[in-house]
């Protein structure tokens, strides 16, 4: 049991002198997590995703109903 808690220390004393030294960034704060900017990135691009789906499938509806009345007004003459 000795050797785990010994090993746990030292590897805590040496992640403290890693971020001393530079070598490793410190571990982001709550609030730094909480306003990541690559997760807000993230969710705000699946946003302008659902949006443009939704408006490509309303395209889609508009472009058949659109070929729909020209088929009945002009169908004859084409």
């Amino acid at each position: 049991m000795r050797g785990i808690l010994a090993r746990k220390y030292v590897e805590k004393l040496r992640s403290e002198e890693m971020y001393f030294l530079g070598m490793q960034r410190r571990p982001k704060t709550a609030a730094e997590q909480r306003n990541d900017p690559i997760k807000r990135m993230e969710r705000i691009r699946l946003e302008r995703k659902s949006v443009q789906i939704g408006n490509w499938k309303l395209y889609q509806t508009e472009k058949e109903r659109l070929k729909d009345e020209i088929d009945e007004t002009e169908g004859t003459d084409i």
